[in-house]
C-alpha cells in the first residue's frame, strides 16, 4: 500500500528542514566567530604579557645599573 502525503505536510517538512539547516549554520557561524574572538583575545593577552615582562626587564636593568 502506497501512502501519499498531502502537499501541505510535505511543505511543512521542507520548512522544518530549512529551519534546522539555517539554525545549525547560524550556530556554526556564531561558534566560529567566538572561537576567532577567543584566539585574538588570547593573542592580545600574550602580547600584553610579553610587553609587561619587557618593561619589567627594562626597569630591573635600570635599577641595577
Amino acid at each position: 500500500m502506497i501512502f501519499h502525503y498531502p502537499n501541505s505536510m510535505c511543505h511543512s517538512k521542507l520548512i522544518i528542514n530549512k529551519f534546522i539547516l539555517t539554525t545549525s549554520l547560524f550556530v556554526f557561524a556564531l561558534s566560529g566567530f567566538f572561537l576567532n574572538l577567543n584566539i585574538s583575545c588570547s593573542f592580545l593577552l600574550v602580547s600584553l604579557s610579553k610587553v609587561s615582562s619587557l618593561t619589567l626587564c627594562i626597569h630591573y636593568t635600570t635599577l641595577v645599573a
